[in-house]
C-alpha cells in the first residue's frame, strides 16, 4: 500500500527560441506633391512661405524673377515621415535643407550639390526622414534657385515590443517607441495575464526617436499595453498599442522527480493505516511513504522588483522528493520482545491447524512478497517502481516551476500545498498506485496455502 499524504507523513530532512513578439504597427503611408503655397493631402495640411510660383522645372521659389533666392519654410500640421526636396538650377556651393520637428530640434539637414557653371541647368534631390513638423530651404549667397519636392505621410502608431521569450528568473524587457520619431510621454504601461494586473502609472518623458524600457524579473506570460501622451496643451492627445504585445516565458528545466532508493524501512504498526491484529485486505500488510515537498517550508519564493511582473512570485528553488519509507507490519516475522500481543498471536496462529493451512514458510514469503510490493528491493513491479514511472511520465516538477501569483505568500503557498495533494490523490498518479493495489494484490498473497484469522481458535 502506498500512503497518498496522508495524514501527515513522516517529514525527512533533506540529508526556443520563440519568434519575437512584437506589435509591428504598420504606419497607412500616402505621398503627396508640394504644389501650391497652401493645401491638403491625406489629413496634413502644408503651407510653404513665402511662394512664389516656380519658373522652368521648379513648382516653386521664395520670389519672382531669376534674382538671389531667400529662405524658405514649409510648414505640417501634423509631423510627416519624409520630406523629398529637388533643388533646379543651383550654381553655389551652400544651399540646403533642414528638418525640423515640434519642438524646433533639428531632426536631419543635407547639402545640395551645385554645378558652379552659371547659365548651365542641374538638379540635385535630398531626402529628409523623421516626425517633421517644418522644413527649411536656405539658398546659397547669390543664387538662384527653384524647388519641386513631395512629403509622406502617416498614421502615428505606437510599438511595443517584448522580444523573444525569457527564461523564468531572467530579465525581461518590453520596449516601446513611436512608429513616427517625435517626443512623447510614458502615461500608463500595463501587463495583463488570467492571473494578475501589473500597471506602472510613473510618466516618463522621451525626445524623438528614443525607446522606453520596461524590465524587470521574467516571472510569468502577460498581455502588454503602453499609452503615450503626445504633444502639449491643446493639442496633447493619446495613444495605446493597437495589439498587446506579448511577454513570453520559458520555463527552467528542473530535474524529473526521482526516487533513488529506500530511506528507511521499519517493522511496526503505522498507526492509521494498520490494525495490531491484521486483516485480510492486503493494504494492512505495508506502507510506503513518500517524502514530498512541504508547502510550508520548502518552496523559496521571491517576486519580481520591477517590469511587467513587478510584485509577481515564483518559486526560486528546485523541488525535490526527501525520502522513501517503509514500514512492514511486525506479524509477519516471528515474535520477539517488542512485538505486540496480538501479533505476535496471529503470527503464532499460523501453524497449519483449522481454520488457517500455512506455516512459517509460507508467512516468509508473504513477507518478502510484502517488501517486494511495497519498494524494498525497489523493483519496478513495487510501489516505489510505479512511483518513478509516474514521475517521468507526468514530469510533476513542471507544475511547481510554472506557479507564480500576486497574492501574498501565505495565500501562494496554499496553492502551492493544494497542487501537489491535487497531484497526490487525484489524476493519474493516484489512479496508477491505486491500479497497482489491485492487480498485484492477488500475486502477493499467492501462497499455496490459507491464511489463518480465527484469534480464537489457535
Amino acid at each position: 500500500r502506498l500512503v497518498a499524504m496522508a495524514q501527515e507523513p513522516p517529514r525527512r530532512v533533506a540529508s526556443q527560441w520563440r519568434k519575437r513578439s512584437q506589435v509591428s504597427a504598420q504606419v497607412a503611408q500616402a505621398e503627396c506633391a508640394l504644389t501650391q503655397q497652401t493645401s491638403v493631402c491625406n489629413g496634413v495640411t502644408y503651407s510653404i512661405l513665402p511662394f512664389e510660383r516656380g519658373l522652368g522645372n521648379a513648382v516653386f521659389q521664395s520670389g519672382p524673377g531669376t534674382g538671389a533666392s531667400g529662405a524658405i519654410i514649409i510648414y505640417f500640421s501634423a509631423p510627416v515621415t519624409s520630406v523629398t526636396i529637388t533643388i533646379h538650377d543651383p550654381t553655389f556651393a551652400g544651399n540646403s535643407v533642414t528638418a525640423l520637428d515640434a519642438m524646433g530640434s533639428v531632426i536631419a539637414s543635407a547639402r545640395f550639390i551645385g554645378n558652379n557653371s552659371p547659365g548651365t541647368y542641374s538638379s540635385d534631390t535630398q531626402t529628409l526622414t523623421g516626425a517633421i513638423s517644418r522644413v527649411q530651404l536656405t539658398a546659397a549667397d547669390a543664387d538662384y534657385v527653384g524647388y519641386s519636392g513631395t512629403f509622406t505621410t502617416g498614421e502615428q502608431r505606437v510599438l511595443v515590443s517584448c522580444g523573444a521569450a525569457t527564461l523564468r528568473g531572467d530579465q525581461a524587457k518590453c520596449e516601446t517607441s513611436m512608429a513616427i520619431a517625435e517626443p512623447f510621454t510614458i502615461v500608463r504601461r500595463t501587463a495583463r495575464s488570467q492571473d494578475f494586473t501589473v500597471e506602472d502609472r510613473t510618466p516618463i518623458v522621451y525626445l524623438a526617436g528614443q525607446t522606453d524600457a520596461w524590465q524587470g524579473t521574467a516571472v510569468a506570460a502577460a498581455s502588454v499595453t503602453v499609452e503615450v501622451r503626445l504633444g502639449s496643451g491643446s493639442s496633447a492627445r493619446t495613444l495605446e498599442n493597437d495589439v498587446p504585445a506579448q511577454l513570453e516565458i520559458l520555463p527552467r528545466s528542473w530535474p524529473a522527480w526521482q526516487l533513488t532508493g529506500v530511506t528507511s524501512r521499519t517493522v511496526t504498526i503505522v498507526s492509521g493505516y494498520m490494525t495490531e491484529y491484521p486483516t485480510p485486505n492486503i493494504s494492512d500488510w505495508g506502507v510506503a511513504q513518500v517524502g514530498w515537498p512541504d508547502a510550508a517550508s520548502d518552496p523559496q519564493l521571491q517576486r519580481a522588483p520591477s517590469g511587467p511582473n513587478k510584485g509577481v512570485a515564483y518559486i526560486t528553488n528546485v523541488l525535490s522528493l526527501s525520502g522513501y519509507d517503509i514500514g512492514i507490519h511486525p506479524a509477519l516475522f516471528p515474535p520477539s520482545a517488542g512485538t505486540p500481543p496480538q501479533s505476535a498471536a496471529w503470527y503464532n496462529d499460523q501453524n497449519g491447524q483449522p481454520s488457517g493451512t500455512c506455516g512459517p514458510s509460507n508467512i516468509a514469503t508473504l513477507a518478502a512478497n510484502v517488501d517486494r510490493h511495497e519498494g524494498t528491493t525497489m523493483a519496478q513491479n513495487s510501489h516505489f517502481g510505479v512511483a518513478n514511472s509516474m514521475f517521468a511520465q507526468l514530469r510533476p516538477e513542471r507544475i511547481f516551476e510554472s506557479l507564480s501569483t500576486d497574492k501574498d505568500d501565505a495565500n501562494f503557498r496554499g496553492r502551492i500545498k493544494k497542487e501537489l495533494e491535487r497531484f497526490v490523490q487525484k489524476g493519474a498518479y493516484a489512479a496508477a498506485q491505486a491500479n497497482f493495489d489491485q492487480t498485484d494484490g492477488p500475486t502477493v498473497s499467492a501462497l499455496g496455502c490459507t491464511l489463518d484469522f480465527n484469534l480464537n481458535n489457535p
